[in-house]
Parts: C-alpha cells; structure tokens; sequence
C-alpha cells in the first residue's frame, strides 16, 4: 500500500502501518502529501465545498477569498481548517496527483489521509454524511471524520446539553478523540478495510468484532477496532492469508 499522509499526523500514522505489518499487510509505502504547496489547485478544492448537508449543492462560483484561504491551506498545510468536501470530488482532485491510470494504480493501493472533513451524499436521505472514509481511488481517509461521523452516545448529547463533564466511564466505553491513546488501533483497522477494498471491492464485513465491520456509532467502531476477540473474522482472515 502506499500511504500520503500530513507531516503533522506521523506519529500515529506510522504507529498503524506497524500493525498493518504484524497483521500480515506486506509493502507498505509512506509517501509525502501529494498536493502540499500545489496552490494552483486551491480553486478546484473552493468548489467542492459543501453548503448545506440537506441539498446536493457545492461552491461551484467560489469567492476570491475563499480561493486563497485554499491556497493558503495547501502552501502552509493548514488542511482541517477549512469545511466539509464533498468526498468523491476531493478523491478525483487527488487521484490525477498520485497516480496514472495503468495497471499499477492497483498494484499501489494508495490511501490518502487527511485532517480535512469530508461527507457524500445519501441518495435515500436526501443530505450529506460525514464519512470517516471515503473508499474510492484513491482511498480517503479522514482523521477528524473517524471522530465526528459515528454517531456518539445518547448520554453525551445529553451532557454536551447541560453543559456538565463527560464520564470518564463513557469515555473508556464509547468515546474517542484525536488525542486518544486507541486512535492508532482505530486507524489501522480503517486502513485494513482500505486493503480489502482493493484487493475485493468490498471493504466492509457484518460481524461487529471483525476489523472490517461498517460501524456507524463510536461505541461500534471502538468495539471493532480491538484485538480480542480477532482482528478479522475467519473468512476475512482467511482471504488475508491467501492474498499477502
């Protein structure tokens, strides 16, 4: 796999490639950003802003403004300080940068890692998602995404609400943030359902303790992203065993 990652998140992205390697996951590249100080692209990234998550429109005509504050992101790597992209138009503005389209596009598996938000659009929901992956070519990951798109416990709105702490129980239990001891864990297993998209098509599995399971709440994700019981189910272990 060849892996684009921000200077600034090394520390846990090398932390996961190295599980990724326990678990069997051989050629393993990390590469450098590939649109770091590409300002000329800053327009195409203004566009596909999202502007509402009920309607399927982006920012097609983007202000000046907002055509610098893109280019200022990517000369100074400032991604995640902006809004939400639409996530299938952010892969396609990543995809003419990080390969060509042979034979090796497969062969490579290129993930891209990003601290930016990105969402698609549910067809049956009629609104954007946010999505903590987008599984495309390449695949995207986003780190503030693997936070904000599960769903969090009831219990948390409810203190959020009332302005009181959150429990340190809950925390353990079904919480995660971008500081957390387990985010590397939680990475890894994302970056596995990238392989499997590749190898597959298919990223996901329906069993709750296997690695590849599509969870949509925090307690499931952290739930899925452990050791014990398995890292991936039988069939999925399997398939891992045949394919490295």
């Amino acid at each position: 796999m060849k892996i684009f990652s921000c200077d600034l998140e090394q520390k846990s992205v090398r932390s996961s490639l190295k599980l990724l390697q326990r678990w069997g996951v051989g050629e393993i590249f990390p590469d450098p950003c590939p649109i770091k100080a590409r300002i000329e692209m800053g327009k195409n990234f203004a566009r596909i802003r999202t502007i509402r998550p009920e309607v399927r429109e982006l920012n097609n005509d983007p202000l000046p403004i907002e055509i610098r504050f893109e280019e200022r992101k990517l000369s100074n790597c400032l991604c995640g300080k902006g809004t939400v992209y639409d996530g299938p138009l952010y892969a396609e503005l990543l995809r003419s940068q990080v390969s060509t389209f042979d034979i090796s596009w497969l062969k490579d598996k290129p993930v891209f890692i990003t601290r930016d938000y990105i969402a698609s659009f549910d067809e049956r929901e009629k609104r954007y998602h946010l999505r903590y992956a987008i599984f495309s070519f390449p695949v995207i990951i986003s780190l503030p995404g693997i936070i904000e798109a599960p769903a969090r416990p009831r219990e948390y709105y409810i203190a959020r609400g009332l302005g009181t702490p959150i429990p340190d129980d809950l925390w353990e239990k079904a919480l995660i943030d971008l500081k957390d001891r387990r985010l590397p864990r939680v990475l890894a297993g994302i970056l596995l359902q990238a392989w499997f998209f590749y190898e597959t098509g298919y990223p996901f599995c329906s069993d709750p303790h296997c690695s590849l399971f599509n969870a949509h709440r925090q307690e499931e994700l952290l739930n899925a992203q452990k050791d014990k019981p398995y890292v991936l189910c039988d069939t999925h272990s399997k398939i891992l065993g045949e394919k490295r």
